[in-house]
């Protein structure tokens, strides 16, 4: 795609600023609006998967939510797929290389952590699993939004219910690996169908490298610090190639590759390396959050409410304040709260809260814990499941023409 090219009538493109995860990523300014900047991804019209599609469609699924960037549209030019959508900051790994250690301080961590549960908690009650978590795809928000956080990239996004039926989808085996080989799940490296947990275990893995500023694998992934790793698509003879530059390459199916190798390496780590280890000179309740994820079914839903209250019990007894002083805020200026936060927004202010906010901690509303289900094992009958998103649509922000203007033409 040649910069200057007008977009829809409206979008003209700048300049190319970074790789997506499965095409470039370019500048664009709202010609009506000039101060009005946006992000567009290309994808080559002949990818057999359709990725930036199936972002398209996942968006749509969670449009209007806080902390989901907004899309303004998508299309096609006689080359590729294009999809215009609200320009965000930098994102948790280039933040990374910006503070002192290559790593956060737990404070900035636990702050961190809490949205990433609440964004993929979202992502979780709208039928969706990411099935992508790593640092990379959580960036934070612009201008008026900067001390918000938010989720992006779901081109390898899937929903765990059927449409039809309304029930999960079933466990399978022999499933090849779908994401970043440093942060997937074990079940995920073993070939099961990832559900809610893996995006919970890789969220696990992903604090834990913000924190100590690597994993017990992370030298497996080259000199570049990359995180070439592989995986094959479910429907298509491919491997993708992907690294925290989010940049993907396809090539031809060999399992004896490097990148194979360096796979199972990887998953021999993770299974040797106990959760004490893991997350040695780290607070007990990471490695128990472990265990915890860990010990879910296959189509359990996870405890979500229960994690996020032990994170804020830590949170508050180390007497942190939840200030949003990140790390990366110069000269130690709170950023800006102007926005709505996305756990004051959609989790009804479940919130951190430091030791002189005792007060609103106890009379806040929370969500109930959710209730244990049985474990989803093969032949066992399929269990119903509707999500909770979708039996409060009714309550849920209309789609408006801001949000997505048009649809591909099929």
């Amino acid at each position: 795609m040649h910069t200057n090219t007008i977009l829809n009538n409206l979008y003209l493109v700048k300049e190319e600023i970074g790789h997506g995860g499965f095409g470039v990523i370019y500048l664009a300014e709202n010609t009506l609006k000039r101060n009005k900047k946006m992000a567009v991804k290309y994808e080559d019209i002949t990818s057999i998967n359709e990725h930036l599609k199936n972002e398209y469609e996942m968006y749509g699924k969670l449009c209007g939510i806080s902390g989901i960037p907004k899309v303004e549209y998508f299309g096609h030019t006689a080359l590729h797929n294009v999809l215009v959508m609200e320009l965000l900051g930098k994102s948790l790994n280039d933040l990374l290389l910006e503070v002192p250690n290559k790593k956060f301080s737990l404070k900035t961590g636990l702050m961190i952590f809490d949205q990433m549960l609440s964004l993929v908690q979202i992502c979780h009650e709208n039928g969706i699993i990411h099935r992508d978590i790593k640092p990379s795809n959580f960036l934070i928000g612009r201008e008026e939004n900067k001390s918000q956080l938010f989720i992006i990239d779901f081109g390898l996004a899937k929903s765990y219910v059927d449409k039809k039926t309304k029930i999960h989808i079933p466990y399978v085996e022999g499933k090849i690996l779908t994401g970043a080989a440093k942060y997937v799940s074990i079940n995920t490296h073993m070939g099961i169908e990832p559900s809610r947990r893996d995006d919970l275990e890789s969220l696990g893995y992903v604090i834990v490298y913000l924190l100590k500023g690597s994993l017990p694998w992370s030298h497996l992934n080259g000199s570049n610090n990359s995180e070439s790793i592989s995986f094959r698509d479910e429907e298509n003879d491919c491997i993708h190639n992907d690294d925290d530059n989010n940049t993907y390459h396809i090539i031809q199916n060999n399992t004896n590759s490097r990148s194979a190798i360096i796979n199972e390496k990887i998953l021999e780590l993770k299974l040797s390396t106990s959760y004490d280890c893991l997350c040695d000179g780290l607070p007990v309740e990471f490695a128990d959050y472990f265990r915890m994820i860990r010990n879910l079914g296959f189509s359990d839903e996870p405890p979500y409410a229960q994690i996020r209250g032990t994170f804020q019990k830590l949170f508050r007894r180390l007497k942190f304040v939840y200030d949003y002083k990140y790390d990366w805020v110069e000269n130690g200026n709170a950023v800006s709260r102007t926005s709505i936060n996305v756990h004051d927004k959609l989790l009804g202010g479940r919130e951190f809260f430091g030791a002189e906010d005792t007060h609103a901690l106890k009379t806040r509303r929370s969500l109930p814990l959710p209730q244990k289900t049985p474990s989803f094992k093969p032949r066992e009958t399929l269990r119903k499941v509707v999500p909770k998103a979708v039996m409060q649509r009714r309550s849920r922000p209309k789609m408006t023409e801001d949000m997505v203007v048009t649809r591909m033409d099929k």
